[in-house]
């Protein structure tokens, strides 16, 4: 009977934690309390790039690049320019790669119409072997507000030295 007991009490405390954890908070500002509680809007609260920025246009020289044959182990990186060809003011967001292997650093500047920048994907080829091919997807004030950039090569297996005794 106990256990029972128990079974449920416990039952009933994970049902009152799960609803806790699904609720959300909201602000609940009163003048002068110092209580006030604020949470960070979730993904599908924050607004979008298009609704809140006036749109422009980006152009890159180039969209793709092949570093061709690499040593395995071999840090390469290429730098992609492009340019603000709309007549709003260009804002980089974010430029994610499609794996850890793959590193972009981009300019965090608002790009004024006319200007330039430049996103550097670095990418390291520790452990790799073979043809590989990765993305850069770029989000900012553009329509449409994504756009990839890729980078290729063929890594070239290291040999294994002689076995030595």
């Amino acid at each position: 009977m106990v256990k029972e007991i128990n079974y449920t009490l416990l039952l009933i405390a994970g049902a009152f934690l799960l609803n806790a954890c699904d609720s959300k908070e909201t602000d609940h500002a009163v003048a002068g309390d110092s209580n006030t509680v604020t949470t960070s809007p979730t993904k599908d609260e924050m607004p979008s790039t298009k609704s809140t920025m006036a749109l422009t246009k980006i152009e890159f020289t180039e969209s793709s690049f092949n570093f061709g044959n690499i040593d395995e182990g071999k840090k390469v990186d290429h730098i992609f320019k492009f340019k603000n060809t709309g007549s709003n003011p260009l804002v980089l967001q974010d430029a994610r790669a499609s794996c850890g292997c793959t590193i972009p650093e981009y300019t965090k500047d608002t790009i004024a119409p006319g200007q330039e920048g430049k996103i550097k994907v670095i990418y390291d080829s520790a452990g790799k072997k073979g043809q590989i091919d990765k993305t850069v997807t770029v989000t900012a004030n553009t329509d449409p507000d994504k756009t990839d950039i890729k980078i290729s090569a063929f890594v070239v297996e290291k040999k294994a030295g002689p076995y030595k005794q």
